[in-house]
């Protein structure tokens, strides 16, 4: 993938954390995030902004709907411009250049995170701005058998299927990275914190 595995954390005060990650998009090419940070309510225009250039296009995947957002970068900013939240997924196609996008936001400092993730195919990401290997997540664990994850590898997708004996692959899951979980059933993510605040 496109994303650099820089993520830097700040004190900010004894209960705020905020942190950023870099990831790169290319022209030609699509990479697929997501959130690890709370953005406060940031639009896709207040967080990208200007670090992709004009004609660019980002498809914010809508967990509601389960459909994409398709926003066009033109001359008065993005449009349209959907507030982004911590899990979203998103793809970047930048029109020209290889371009250095920061995300950024307030880490999540809970000793755990509670989702309920719902029947049929999602694209999300990790809630927590940490480089982890698959079977190490609730994720893993809490996903119902005949569960299926994709996870981008740049080109193509990496496909894992979970089965009786457990999931047949285990990869790691690199900070800032997308990925789509297809489920039989609904059930609740419950993420234990990854680190010490």
């Amino acid at each position: 993938l496109g994303c650099a595995a820089v993520v830097t954390a700040q004190t900010v005060t004894s209960q705020n954390i905020v942190g950023y990650t870099k990831v790169t998009a290319t022209a030609g090419t699509l990479e697929l995030v997501a959130l690890n940070f709370d953005t406060g309510g940031l639009t896709l225009g207040g967080l990208v902004g200007d670090q992709l250039p004009g004609q660019s296009v980002v498809h914010v995947w809508d967990k509601t709907s389960r459909t994409y957002i398709t926003c066009n970068k033109g001359r008065a900013g993005w449009s349209p411009d959907p507030v982004l939240n911590m899990g979203d997924a998103l793809w970047l196609d930048a029109f020209s250049g290889v371009n250095e996008v920061i995300l950024s936001g307030e880490v999540l400092t809970a000793a755990s995170n509670s989702v309920a993730v719902v029947t049929g195919v999602d694209a999300t990401g990790y809630y927590y701005p940490v480089e982890f290997l698959f079977s190490t997540s609730d994720l893993s664990a809490q996903a119902p058998g005949q569960s299926v994850l994709h996870v981008w590898n740049g080109a193509t997708y990496d496909t894992y299927n979970k089965g009786r004996a457990g999931w047949d692959g285990d990869p790691t899951i690199g900070v800032a990275q997308g990925f789509w979980v297809d489920t039989p059933s609904d059930f609740t993510w419950n993420e234990e914190r990854p680190f010490t605040p």
